[in-house]
């Protein structure tokens, strides 16, 4: 069985034309500081423990470091989609609780639905499929911002 590296899924997401919008379920730890994603480690930690039948003791030494783990792998992972979603020019959305399942779902129909395909003629002709950068940007308008790949393969 081969092993794929980040650098390995980014090459292939850049070379696809999929748009990947993530979604990640449970506790949110992207966008908040250490001390606050801790907080939040320990309830997911303390929600784990509880499910498996465990009695969860938050001054337990053990419980201290599967928090500090957990916060840890969890805050990766949500990186990593969010990162898999910016390179294919999508996002990424949360959902803590049902509810917010609505939103996060409309607001990813909604981008979809105001999507523009734009279309160029590089100046270099050459189709190597050797990766090439790209910048949108909307001439005069700095407030704008523009989402979208920021690379390609010419094929």
């Amino acid at each position: 069985m081969s092993h794929l590296g980040f650098s390995d899924v980014k090459e292939a997401i850049e070379r696809s034309r999929a748009t990947i919008y993530s979604v990640a379920t449970g506790i949110r730890f992207l966008g908040f500081s250490k001390k606050e994603r801790m907080a939040r480690g320990g309830i997911a930690v303390e929600r784990l423990w509880r499910a498996v039948g465990w009695k969860f003791d938050p001054r337990d030494r053990d419980a201290e470091v599967v928090k500090e783990l957990f916060t840890e792998v969890l805050t990766a992972a949500q990186t990593a989609m969010l990162r898999i979603a910016e390179l294919s020019g999508g996002n990424l959305g949360f959902i803590e609780k049902p509810e917010d399942a609505e939103t996060v779902y409309s607001t990813i129909f909604k981008l979809i639905s105001n999507r523009y395909l734009i279309g160029y003629y590089p100046t270099n002709q050459v189709r190597d499929g050797k990766r090439r950068e790209i910048k949108v940007e909307v001439r005069n308008h700095p407030e704008y911002v523009v989402t979208g790949r920021k690379a390609y393969f010419p094929q």
